[in-house]
């Protein structure tokens, strides 16, 4: 029978995580071992998935099938053909011992065999059903549902056991380690293979941890039932979650009068909200929330300053793998001991206080945050209504338009600007250093002079002009000219038109 490589072990070292933490040798040391391992385990199932990608997109066209119309390895079908041959043995026994009266005694080997022969059913569909699943998810990338494939990928935080079981299973190599066998009083399906133990005190920072420790090797048996297998990677529930509390974050920003964050209401909703997901689902999250493995939470966890949790134990942190100007043996060094930790944090309970508050506080708050300045830095400029005809009045006209009072009196402070009256019987001429010569309209349809020169101020006053604010300075000539005589218009008259 083939073998295949069992994980379990790597979570049998507890004694270098429990140890002084202040000394972290020992710890680093084993969580190195077991980073090693994972790291082989889980690019042993990446090449399968590679190979599978590559297989599942080249037709075949020549492909022969080995297996009968059951469908199901030809391994497991051999055991299974074997089990229902012995079994048609006990039902003759059991039909003899009926032909000589022995009635209880055959009624108990046809329960026997009713029972393990629905036990070996159900397990060989099992392994069939599964095999099939891992081979489409491994080489498409997809799961078959109701509604036709759906896109999937295996939950990174899965262990690195299940995620090669997974592996296995999708390139048929798992079958030959299969066995039906008398197993904890039962004849059921069982997984045989080999367990690696790790003599912990022979193993330091020193050693060749990619070479071969002492260790010894052990054939472990386990159960259908209870192998470990791949979760579904969940990560787009969070990162739905933040991405629509962004989208809301900004827009609330752009709408808010003061610019200020109410940062406890919504961790308050937030802790709630993530609280209530799926271990699952929090743990997608935890090791790949982006596809970038470089910033999963996971690995920020484990080397902030602070320390982190393993086993309910305060951990020192581990070092930074990503930390610049590494030699390359330091960097493998720490990539192992870090995959070591993370691979040992799989088996926490994500749901917990502490894991959900690191996780809100560190990785969901600051993008909050951030969202929501990034709506009050772009706010959009805030339009100033035009003002109808209300309230100022120029040439004698009420509720002239403010802005075009404005541009008006800016008008008139420009050097050599000739502007007119609303009614057109008065002309302005701005004849430099901030003065203004007044004409006025004659009979004729003319212009002349009507007195000295004026600082353009008091041109804009004699418009009504003057209440906008807006001032100009003026240098009077010393011997103000004066520019032919006075219109023959009676100065009575005009008083009463203009208003001066």
């Amino acid at each position: 029978m083939g073998k295949i490589i069992d994980a379990n072990a790597l979570y049998n070292i507890g004694r270098a995580t429990t140890a002084d933490v202040r000394d972290n040798r020992a710890r680093d040391a084993a969580m190195a071992f077991v980073g090693v391992q994972a790291l082989q385990l889980i690019g042993n199932a990446f090449i399968t998935r590679q190979k599978g990608r590559k297989k599942g997109a080249e037709t075949i066209t020549n492909a022969k099938n080995e297996i009968t119309e059951s469908d199901y390895d030809l391994h497991i079908q051999n055991i299974a053909t074997d089990e229902v041959n012995s079994h048609k043995q006990l039902l003759n026994r059991a039909a003899n011992l009926e032909a000589v009266g022995k009635v209880q005694q055959a009624v108990e080997i046809r329960n026997q065999v009713d029972a393990e022969l629905k036990r070996l059913k159900k397990g060989a569909d099992f392994i069939k059903d599964k095999g099939s699943i891992f081979e489409q998810m491994f080489q498409k990338g997809t799961f078959t549902t109701s509604k036709g494939d759906m896109k999937v990928s295996i939950n990174p935080a899965s262990s690195a056991i299940s995620q090669q079981h997974g592996a296995s299973f999708a390139d048929g190599s798992i079958y030959q380690s299969f066995d039906f066998m008398e197993y904890e009083g039962k004849k059921q399906w069982v997984l045989v293979a080999e367990t690696n133990e790790l003599d912990v005190d022979k193993f330091s920072p020193t050693t060749d941890i990619t070479g071969d420790p002492d260790k010894k090797t052990n054939i472990t048996y386990t159960p259908l039932s209870e192998l470990d297998m791949p979760e579904l990677n969940e990560k787009k529930v969070i990162n739905d979650y933040i991405n629509n509390n962004a989208v809301d974050l900004q827009k609330a920003g752009r709408q808010s009068k003061d610019g200020v964050f109410d940062k406890k209401n919504f961790r308050d909703v937030t802790f709630n909200n993530i609280n209530e997901l799926t271990p699952n689902q929090l743990s997608s999250f935890w090791y790949s929330p982006s596809g970038d493995e470089i910033s999963a939470p996971v690995l920020k966890y484990i080397t902030q300053p602070e320390g982190f949790m393993l086993n309910g134990q305060k951990q020192p942190p581990v070092l930074d793998p990503n930390e610049e100007g590494l030699d390359a043996a330091e960097l493998e060094y720490r990539q192992y001991v870090a995959t070591g930790v993370m691979e040992k944090l799989k088996k926490e309970d994500w749901t917990s206080h502490e894991k959900v508050t690191w996780l809100v506080d560190n990785e969901i708050m600051p993008s909050a945050e951030e969202a929501f300045q990034k709506g009050f830095d772009n706010q959009p400029e805030k339009q100033t209504k035009t003002t109808k005809r209300g309230g100022i009045t120029v040439d004698g006209y009420p509720n002239t338009d403010y802005n075009d009072a404005v541009r008006a009196a800016k008008k008139m402070g420009v050097e050599g600007d000739v502007s007119f009256d609303l009614r057109g019987l008065r002309k302005f001429v701005n004849v430099g250093n901030g003065m203004t010569q007044v004409y006025l309209q004659d009979d004729k349809g003319g212009y002349n002079t009507k007195g000295d020169l004026l600082p353009v101020n008091e041109a804009l006053a004699l418009r009504g002009l003057g209440v906008l604010g807006i001032s100009y300075k003026s240098t009077p000539p010393s011997d103000l000219l004066k520019f032919g005589p006075t219109p023959p218009t009676p100065s009575e008259k005009l008083d009463k038109i203009f208003g001066i």
